[in-house]
């Protein structure tokens, strides 16, 4: 339980163990906080995501595929750079 969170809008946070975490001598409580920020930094990470896969995410397939050719381009200029000094 995680009380006085410092957020706006939550006050209080929980995580509840399952059986075979609590039966194990070797977690420690630095272990706990780092799977519990690596949860809440991956939900984080995902619902960005999910909030930017909108009606609109044909403009941003518009724009990967400008990158990934800018990207290839570019790879192949300095592949033709690099052939013509060695």
């Amino acid at each position: 339980m995680l009380k006085n969170t410092g957020s706006e809008l939550f006050e209080e946070a929980y995580f509840i163990l399952k059986d075979r975490a609590e039966k194990s001598p070797a977690l420690s409580e630095t272990d706990m906080i780092r799977e519990a920020n690596k949860i809440v930094a991956n939900n984080a990470i995902t619902s960005y995501w999910s909030e930017k896969d909108s009606p609109s995410d044909k403009l941003s397939l518009k724009y990967k595929i400008i990158w990934y050719a800018a990207g290839l381009g570019s790879c192949g200029a300095l592949w033709l750079i690099l052939r013509l000094i060695l």
